[in-house]
């Protein structure tokens, strides 16, 4: 017969089972139950210890008993009872895990020991407003849908560059997002190559709970420029890293909203980083600038002061491709070429200043440390190619789209450039080498070469629907005086359901910080009967299309004037107009008269700026309503004094009639 004793806890148990401790017994218990008895067998002293000594605490990390001084425990949530109200215990932080989910209960934060705890879980909920979990029988169920303004102390903490954090998101990626491969992700996700491609979005509401940005390789930055976070993926690839863009804004869908002062850029890369393959590309994205476009609101292309400065311009053709030979079919023709493109984009340097080798080429001047990106102007296009010449991303940058969180549209975008960047790198020696083959390509030649092949036909049709619907959505923007025309009322069903719409939601587009109400209701009530396609000034010189107040069917060109080029800019700024509106020189400040004495000598004034200049013939009376309409844009004597330059060089070599 088994001897029994009464341990310290009070149960009658076999003496065998216990420890004896100065004449009282201690059941012995199994380490990986908490609870299970009185002492335990710890290896890492390979001699038991009693719980009552205060040095045991049991880890639910690691589900057994640990010695408290060897490791960092918290107490947290560890599990849900049946009612589904949490139990309490203690655990340590595992590299492995995640540990930023916040549950509120009892008046009290608590982190939990596992995510996966909460997906069986019916009673707890996350909210928007703050990406923490409430118990839904207290709160109401409209404030787990409030999409809340960006805490500046967190956004604060934030780095502004990934590049010191990027390894470690890329650690926690691989480690833990297992993503399940969509049908459509399966059948053309081959056709993007080799590409490696990340994305920026920019938000001003919402936060992402970093346990989820952590699985998904989304990095939460710190930008200036705008009152909610950037956030910018790793870089992807592959079937998984499209299904990754998927996820990834499905989540800003559904927890972050943007306004028209954000954007969305796109990054590609494992491309050449060749001086051959930057002449290539060059000469294919100027030859294809405008169908891209066309795609896009008309302020894209020329501001119109619509934005403090102009992130989108053009591609320039009079210092790079003018200067350039039209053939170049050796290595030194390439880079004699080379060198031209060169000093462009690094602003003024030679390339043989770094020995004309782009090994050499590590950081732009004029940001040396790569801390001063806005200094370097040559990035303001939209195609940015800083990146791969001077930056450490070594990808090309499309930086033209309108933010959207559209998971149809993205994908399109991003097609659209990789169909781009592949072609260039399938046929670069052939666009330098017999140009005149490719000059009349137009973007949907690239899409048919690129696409149409090898199963693709079905996505290659998608792609195509797609751009000749947004270019006739956004020609019939431009032609009713729209030049904003948000992107949000741009709708678009694919052919391809990329994601999945029964979780999107349609958020309302935010126009808050650009326009007041009253401007944004003047500005949407504009009838303009009809814009010129394209302007008559020739389209090399990058200037806007010719408006007159007249097309606009404004009974007060005073106010729309103001809204183009005063407060329209959404920065505080305001233009106190003529009262006198009896002619329309003396309402816009606008003068022209003839210089006596002087064969077609003209003198100018405009908002107390006097300026002369000389024709070589006499001035017609649309060229006068030209020059009036090219100054509606200047501001100020130095935007006047080019306007009126690039007009005096354009009317002499007859380019305007």
């Amino acid at each position: 017969m088994k001897k029994l004793v009464t341990t310290v806890s009070g149960k009658e148990v076999s003496k065998k089972e216990c420890k004896k401790v100065k004449d009282l017994y201690y059941l012995i218990g199994d380490i990986t139950i908490e609870n299970s008895g009185d002492c335990y067998l710890i290896p890492e002293e390979n001699k038991h210890i009693r719980l009552n000594s205060g040095r045991l605490v049991y880890d639910h990390s690691v589900k057994r008993y640990v010695i408290s001084a060897n490791v960092y425990v918290i107490k947290g949530i560890v599990a849900f009872n049946e009612e589904q109200e949490p139990i309490l215990g203690s655990f340590s932080l595992l590299d492995s895990n995640n540990y930023d989910t916040r549950v509120r209960y009892d008046g009290n934060t608590y982190n939990i020991v596992n995510d996966d705890l909460l997906k069986s879980n019916t009673r707890f909920m996350i909210s928007m407003y703050d990406n923490m979990y409430y118990d839904r029988n207290k709160v109401d169920s409209i404030q787990f849908y409030k999409i809340g303004e960006c805490n500046q102390d967190y956004k604060r903490g934030l780095s502004y560059d990934s590049r010191n954090i990027m390894t470690d998101y890329i650690k926690m990626y691989k480690q833990n997002y297992k993503p399940t491969i969509t049908n459509n992700v399966s059948k053309y996700g081959p056709l993007i190559g080799d590409l490696t491609f990340g994305l920026e979005f920019e938000t001003v509401r919402g936060t992402i709970s970093p346990s989820i940005t952590n699985n998904l390789g989304l990095i939460p930055l710190r930008d200036g420029s705008i009152r909610g976070l950037e956030y910018v993926t790793i870089p992807l690839q592959g079937n998984k890293g499209l299904q990754t863009v998927i996820d990834c804004v499905e989540e800003l869908n559904n927890k972050t909203e943007y306004d028209n002062n954000c954007s969305l850029h796109l990054h590609l890369g494992n491309i050449p980083r060749t001086e051959k393959f930057f002449l290539a590309l060059y000469k294919m994205l100027y030859i294809l600038q405008d169908n891209i476009f066309e795609m896009f609101p008309l302020h894209k292309k020329y501001n119109y002061g619509i934005k403090r400065k102009h992130y989108t311009k053009p591609l320039d053709v009079k210092s790079t491709i003018l200067l350039m030979d039209p053939i170049m079919d050796n290595v030194d023709d390439i880079r004699k070429n080379f060198s031209i493109l060169y000093k462009y984009l690094s602003m003024g340097q030679n390339y043989s200043d770094v020995d004309s080798q782009l090994k050499n080429v590590h950081s732009h001047p004029s940001d040396p440390e790569g801390r001063s990106k806005w200094n370097i102007r040559s990035r303001y296009y939209w195609v940015n190619l800083i990146p791969l010449l001077f930056g450490n991303k070594q990808t090309v940058e499309f930086r033209i789209h309108t933010p959207t969180t559209d998971i149809n549209k993205v994908m399109n975008y991003m097609y659209i450039c990789a169909g781009i960047v592949n072609f260039t790198i399938k046929h670069q020696t052939d666009i330098l080498t017999t140009p005149q083959t490719f000059t009349t390509l137009s973007l949907h030649d690239i899409i048919s070469n690129v696409y149409n092949i090898n199963g693709g036909s079905g996505l290659y049709r998608d792609i195509t629907n797609y751009m000749d619907i947004r270019k006739k959505y956004f020609f019939r923007k431009t032609a009713s005086g729209d030049l904003i025309a948000e992107e949000n009322d741009f709708k678009y069903k694919s052919r391809i359901p990329w994601g999945n719409s029964s979780l999107q939601k349609v958020k309302p587009y935010i126009n808050k910080g650009l326009y007041t109400k009253d401007e944004l209701k003047t500005l949407k009530g504009i009838n303009n009967d009809y814009i010129k396609k394209k302007g008559v000034i020739n389209d090399l010189v990058g200037e806007p299309p010719s408006f007159t107040f007249e097309s606009f069917g404004a009974e007060n060109p005073s106010a729309v004037q103001r809204m183009l080029r005063g407060t329209a800019r959404g920065y505080g700024t305001s233009r106190r107009e003529p009262t006198n509106t009896s002619t329309r020189a003396t309402r816009r400040r606008i003068i022209l008269r003839s210089v006596r004495g002087g064969e077609n000598e003209y003198e100018l004034e405009n908002n107390g700026g006097i300026y002369r200049f000389t024709l070589n013939r006499p001035i017609s009376r649309e060229a006068t309503r030209t020059l009036d309409n090219i100054l509606t844009w200047s501001t100020s004597h130095a935007r006047s004094q080019t306007a009126i330059n690039i007009f005096v060089e354009n009317y002499n070599n007859r380019t305007i009639i």
